[in-house]
């Protein structure tokens, strides 16, 4: 199909009515941004998604005050965003067609696609429980958390990611007769909290909860807790994208498991 002559470029470019000057009521500009947003949509027919985008931005551009419609035109052009390869612009526009519509379940779809194609594991996946919450029976958002899923697992296969399931720590701290971390919030250890976090996506948390759960080990000498307590925070730092300082905490455990002490405190 030759090319539309109309661009995506860039998107202060486009006047809205307001700033021309025009004088519109409330029921003209949103009249007006229903026109854009069905022209965006024939663009998105053709799959010509340049020509979507412009339109959709006229659209937004509008200002008009009701919220479905702009929701609609914030994940339409998300949409041809991410057809366009602007996976960043995607995923911008889906989190602000869902910060005025929550439950706008198409535009979590679409940020979770944005986000795995850019090998944002835990984005798509919080996306995906977001979405999920509200559809629960969504194949696509079904079937993207588990392509993300099995992503993030690989991931941290590679980094020697070794977060030990917390009921097999757990019980391998009743019948070692191991103390819990000192430190507590709101009844938990750091250990649960960590895990908690890295449950929820929260990885900074994670790392900063495991930094104490790694601190207290070492300050009790438990050398059995302290070698996967430097397990975890290296994996931790990990998915942070920190791996320089993962390796720091996991590559000694994995030449001797003896060392990580002595590492960590060069």
């Amino acid at each position: 199909m030759a090319e539309s002559e109309i661009k995506a470029g860039s998107e202060s470019d486009v006047t809205s009515p307001s700033e021309q000057g025009l004088d519109f009521d409330e029921e003209t500009l949103k009249g007006i941004a229903e026109v854009f947003n069905d022209e965006g949509s024939k663009g998105c027919d053709k799959r010509d998604y340049s020509y979507a985008v412009y339109f959709y931005t006229e659209g937004i551009k509008v200002n008009c005050k009701d919220k479905d419609l702009m929701a609609e035109l914030y994940s339409n052009r998300a949409h041809a965003h991410l057809f366009l390869g602007n996976y960043s612009d995607s995923l911008r526009d889906a989190k602000d067609a869902t910060d005025i519509r929550p439950l706008l379940v198409k535009a979590m779809v679409t940020g979770a696609k944005a986000s795995l194609k850019m090998n944002m594991s835990e984005k798509v996946i919080a996306w995906c429980e977001r979405g999920l919450e509200i559809d629960k029976e969504n194949q696509t958002l079904l079937e993207l958390r588990e392509l993300a899923l099995t992503c993030a697992e690989k991931e941290n296969t590679a980094l020697g990611n070794t977060v030990i399931d917390n009921k097999s720590f757990q019980k391998s701290k009743s019948q070692q007769g191991l103390h819990s971390s000192a430190f507590k919030e709101d009844g938990m250890d750091s250990y649960d909290l960590a895990i908690k976090a890295l449950k929820r996506g929260d990885f900074r948390a994670a790392r900063d909860y495991f930094e104490l759960e790694f601190k207290q080990t070492k300050k009790n000498k438990e050398m059995d807790r302290d070698y996967k307590a430097c397990l975890n925070l290296g994996s931790a730092y990990g998915s942070l994208g920190q791996f320089q300082k993962a390796i720091e905490f996991q590559k000694p455990q994995i030449i001797n498991p003896k060392n990580c002490s002595e590492k960590c405190d060069n």
